[in-house]
């Protein structure tokens, strides 16, 4: 697994609701690269933990000639953004936003599971 470098990673401030719960988000911005795609398709995964709960989900979207629908884990994060498909030293641009929680759920990004 290949966690993306900070440096991709676009942080926004927390958002904070009337019912005390909070929501997070992080943005992912890079320029595709080879090394990026696996058999012609990039998977992109936000993973949200909720470290006083103990909790983890995720959403993952796989862009390509061969792309699949997102897979969802639980009440998991959303990504929003991006493009079906993607080639090389294109800019891929999307967001990761949490659920409503409390504490608020700590983000990451992660680029092409790889076996």
């Amino acid at each position: 697994m290949f966690q993306a470098p900070s440096e991709f990673e676009i942080r926004y401030g927390p958002i904070r609701h009337q019912d005390r719960l909070v929501t997070s988000t992080l943005g992912l911005r890079f320029t595709a690269e080879p090394r990026h795609f696996w058999h012609g398709a990039m998977k992109l995964r936000c993973s949200a933990v909720i470290s006083q709960a103990y909790s983890m989900s995720s959403e993952e979207i796989i862009v390509g000639d061969n792309a699949k629908a997102s897979a969802v884990v639980g009440d998991g994060p959303v990504i929003t953004g991006g493009k079906p498909k993607y080639q090389k030293g294109d800019t891929v641009d999307v967001n990761c936003t949490s659920a409503k929680s409390n504490p608020p759920a700590e983000l990451r990004w992660y680029i092409n599971d790889k076996p």
